[in-house]
């Protein structure tokens, strides 16, 4: 288990450069999403599993700081729109996850994760765009068996962060 390092005395700069040292290679992207408190629960979610960074698409707000319980200060956030994240992905796959009726998607409990990924979510109602959808290396849908058609969006970030973690341990 990887443990934080000791921050005691270390200034908000200090703590996101010690922490950028031991961060895991995966990054977090959301699109569109207008619900505040989910968005401070995913950088909080995010932070638990030490994500690279955090890219807010075309996110129309902000997040809602108490969710996060203050991990917002110590994350490498970006706050951009589509253009500029695609531009900022450069190379790096981008993994969307999205299970939209006539996707050919796969499923997450089989999926093999690529090298430093990039992991996309959609907002709550129109999941993610399909210019964006295009840019995907591999579309992945996380299965559900309940009378819902999908997971909270926090809930499915986290899945999907634990999936990452479980699979590269794995490989260790």
């Amino acid at each position: 288990m990887t443990q934080a390092p000791t921050l005691d005395g270390l200034s908000k700069e200090e703590i996101r450069e010690t922490l950028n040292e031991v961060r895991m290679p995966f990054s977090v992207a959301v699109w569109g999403s207008t619900n505040y408190f989910n968005m401070g629960s995913i950088i909080r979610t995010s932070h638990s599993f030490l994500a690279k960074e955090i890219f807010l698409v075309d996110i129309p707000g902000g997040f809602y700081k108490k969710a996060t319980m203050g991990t917002h200060k110590w994350e490498n956030l970006f706050k951009v729109n589509s253009e500029e994240f695609l531009r900022l992905a450069d190379k790096r796959p981008i993994i969307a996850f999205e299970k939209r009726e006539g996707l050919d998607g796969k499923d997450l409990q089989y999926f093999q994760y690529p090298q430093d990924p990039i992991l996309l979510f959609g907002c709550e109602k129109e999941g993610v765009p399909q210019h964006l959808l295009e840019k995907a290396a591999d579309i992945v849908y996380i299965p559900m068996w309940g009378l819902h058609n999908d997971f909270n969006l926090a809930v499915a970030v986290g899945m999907a962060l634990y999936d990452w973690r479980l699979k590269k341990e794995r490989k260790l």
